[in-house]
Order: structure tokens, then sequence, then C-alpha cells
């Protein structure tokens, strides 16, 4: 069940509904040793059984809780790589 909640989150999907889309992708379940990609009525009704409390200590446990205590830098390389020659669709700026 989880597999297949990657696999629609990484292919873009926002709700249950769209998780069907990625039934017929052969490739990225066999990349994660996946049996197969659950349906979505199938994971509408796991994440329904799932206690909403211990899904959030779960999430705050193993995602994004512990990096939000961390101190962090975001670093932006802002060079300006410049292009000689004749390249197509080369702008100055």
């Amino acid at each position: 069940m989880l597999g297949t909640l990657v696999l629609s989150v990484l292919a873009g999907h926002w709700r249950d509904a769209h998780v069907n889309a990625i039934r017929g992708d052969g490739v990225n379940p066999e990349l994660l040793e996946m049996a197969g990609v659950a349906s979505e009525d199938s994971v509408r009704r796991a994440m329904k059984a799932v206690d909403e409390q211990a899904s959030e200590h779960w999430m705050e446990k193993h995602s994004y809780g512990p990096l939000l205590r961390k101190p962090w830098i975001l670093d932006v390389e802002t060079a300006v790589k410049p292009l000689y020659g004749h390249q197509e669709d080369v702008k100055v700026g």
C-alpha cells in the first residue's frame, strides 16, 4: 500500500482517484520490488482504517519532523555560464 502511495505522489497525483493512472505501469513497481499496484478503492479503505493520531505520530517521526528541528542552509548556485558561438535560442542577459 505504501509503495502505491509513493508511486502516486512521485507521479504528481494529489488525489486518491488518480492512483489508477499508475496501475498499468510495469516498470516502476518492479523497481521497488512490488508485487503490484493497489487500486484507488483499496488505498481509500486502507487510509480510512489508519488511526489519525498514530499516523500523525508516524509522519512526524519518519518524514519531515526531525528535519524541521535542525538548522539548515539553503545554498543556491548563482554563477552565470557564458555561452559562446552560434547556439540555438541563445539570448544575452
